[in-house]
């Protein structure tokens, strides 16, 4: 628990999001303080929501494959065209360009994607799953995190027109969150003992999603959203996948 403590408050986003949940809080307890005894069940909205909005964000978003792109010193390429496929760091590429004996290799949409997104790709999640134990890679990048509570704010006021609504949605969210990354922690400290049966077998089926098979097992937090859409499985009924430390391969 101390290893578990000591890297979840020595990550500076989760500062943040504690300043910023905070904050909310103090402003709808001076301004709007009725707002938690009217609406309290906006609570329940976000426990209810959480697991499927985990479970699409997971499976379709983190796991989305751009391909690759790279540049490399054309002469350890041998004699090879534009247009040529070659197999690269056991990745299948195509030959894009050549210049001033500069190979430009990828596939995917990659290649027309600019880098800073390839990079942030590579930050969300595909470092990750590259390297689970990287403790700094656990976490998601803070704009990330901020771009969704952006999202859940806008979305609320737009359906309400009313910000104490809104604010008091998008606290319960980073406060989901905040639990959210608990819990994702939790799955990769090695030291960290779950006590229940249920977190003993979330534990679990989140190590068999990273050193198993990617495609299955995507609840976090919850196990809801796989029974219900059919990629919770036993590990004897799944194959294992090469691609668990390369999910962005094709």
């Amino acid at each position: 628990m101390k290893t578990m403590v000591k890297h979840f408050f020595l990550h500076p986003a989760i500062w943040v999001y504690l300043i910023v949940f905070t904050s909310i809080i103090i402003y709808l307890s001076f301004f709007y303080g009725h707002i938690f005894k009217s609406h309290w069940w906006l609570i329940l909205i976000t426990i209810v929501f959480a697991p499927f909005l985990e479970w699409f964000t997971h499976k379709y978003i983190l796991h989305w494959k751009i391909g690759k792109f790279k540049r490399v010193d054309a002469s350890i390429l041998g004699e090879v065209i534009p247009g040529d496929t070659i197999v690269y760091e056991n990745s299948r590429y195509e030959v894009l360009s050549i210049k001033n004996n500069q190979a430009y290799i990828g596939y995917g949409i990659a290649p027309m994607l600019p880098e800073f997104i390839r990079k942030g790709m590579y930050t969300l999640h595909y470092g990750h799953h590259e390297n689970p134990n990287n403790i700094k890679l656990i976490f998601a990048p803070i704009t990330f995190s901020i771009g969704l509570f952006s999202v859940m704010f806008i979305g609320a006021y737009a359906l309400t027109f009313r910000l104490d609504i809104a604010m008091l949605f998008t606290s319960s969210v980073i406060a989901y969150y905040l639990y959210y990354e608990w819990v994702h922690l939790g799955h990769h400290i090695a030291e960290y003992k779950p006590i229940t049966s249920w977190s003993k077998k979330l534990k679990k089926a989140h190590l068999f999603h990273h050193y198993h098979n990617e495609n299955l097992w995507w609840g976090i937090t919850n196990s809801l959203g796989d029974y219900l859409m059919g990629t919770y499985k036993k590990q004897k009924e799944t194959n294992q996948s090469e691609t668990t430390m390369d999910i962005n391969s094709f």
